[in-house]
C-alpha cells in the first residue's frame, strides 16, 4: 500500500497531488485500469484532470462487477481511495476483484485518519 505525504488536516498544495499521481501511474508497474473507490475519489480524479490525463481507464468500483472474466485474469488495476480509515470497503472490493480473477494489483491512499 502506498501513501502519498499529506497527514490529516493538512491544506493540500499541488506537490501533494503529484506524489499522488505518480503513485497511481508509475511507469514500471502500468496498471490497465484504476478503480476510484466512491465517493470523493472519482470526484477528485476528475477535477484535478487525472481521468482526462490517464494513460488507462478510471473506473468507480460499482463497474466490476460488469467486468469479464477473461479481462480480470489479464489486468493489472491500481484501487485508490481519498481517505483510509479502517479499509472495510476498500479491502471488500480489492478481495472481491481478486477472487473474481484479477491478475494483481496495487493499493493508493491519498491520506489515513
Amino acid at each position: 500500500m502506498v501513501f502519498a505525504p499529506a497527514m490529516k488536516n493538512e491544506l493540500l498544495d499541488k506537490s501533494d497531488w503529484d506524489d499522488f499521481h505518480e503513485a497511481l501511474f508509475r511507469a514500471q508497474w502500468k496498471p490497465d485500469f484504476i478503480v476510484a473507490i466512491a465517493r470523493k475519489m472519482p470526484r477528485l480524479l476528475a477535477h484535478l484532470g487525472f481521468t482526462q490525463d490517464s494513460p488507462c481507464p478510471v473506473i468507480s468500483e460499482r463497474a466490476l462487477a460488469w467486468l469479464s472474466d477473461s479481462l480480470l485474469t489479464k489486468s493489472r488495476a491500481v484501487f485508490c481511495d481519498d481517505v483510509l480509515n479502517i479499509g472495510t470497503t476498500l479491502w471488500h472490493y480489492v478481495d472481491y476483484a481478486l477472487q473474481n480473477g484479477l491478475k494483481s494489483t496495487r493499493v493508493v491512499v491519498y491520506a489515513r485518519r
